[in-house]
């Protein structure tokens, strides 16, 4: 799905990968989204393999009390799918306003 939407992987440093990880937490906790219930599941190996990456110098700050924070507030991820599916999906825009975007994309048409 990912490859017909025109996102090829690619290898990053672990520096850059634990910047990734952690920079999208945050955002979910700017968004008010609690973390998958997976991931809450599996809170000992983000522990034991993110956690100790090294960091690079713009990976944000994150603690386990952010962890657990995140596993006990905000919207559940699941029910976000949810919606995304059966009805559109929030889009939120550079000034803050969230827009509602009806149906799914259109993979077919990407290049």
């Amino acid at each position: 799905m990912w490859d017909r939407g025109g996102m090829k992987l690619e290898t990053i440093s672990a520096e850059r990968a634990k910047t990734v990880v952690l920079t999208a937490l945050n955002c979910n906790r700017a968004a008010d989204l609690r973390l998958p219930r997976d991931l809450i599941a599996a809170r000992k190996f983000f522990v034991r393999f993110v956690l100790p990456l090294p960091d690079a110098p713009d990976t944000p700050a994150f603690t386990l009390d952010d962890f657990d924070y995140l596993a006990r507030h905000g919207e559940r991820p699941e029910e976000v799918v949810d919606f995304e599916q059966t009805v559109g999906r929030r889009v939120r825009m550079e000034d803050g306003k969230e827009v509602l975007v009806m149906g799914e994309p259109d993979w077919e048409d990407e290049p």
